[in-house]
């Protein structure tokens, strides 16, 4: 579970760069990678396809703690 602030913020990136990068090495190991932010759903789906995430990024945008799944 990997917390970040902002998506296209440019903050973290490179550490969920590094998880998109090793994404196999976990995935074989039977890991799930989840990362969670308070953008909103549209914005997580746009950037994640930008960057190529292939595991899932969860919103907590409003209300907050109620998770969202893109």
């Amino acid at each position: 579970l990997v917390f970040y602030p902002f998506a296209f913020s440019g903050i973290c990136q490179g550490e969920l760069c590094q998880l998109r990068d090793e994404f196999a090495e976990y995935d074989g190991q039977g890991v799930q990678v989840l990362g969670v932010s308070v953008d909103t759903p549209f914005s997580l789906k746009a950037w994640a396809e930008q960057q190529g995430y292939q595991f899932p990024l969860l919103s907590d945008f409003w209300p907050h703690r109620t998770a969202y799944r893109r």
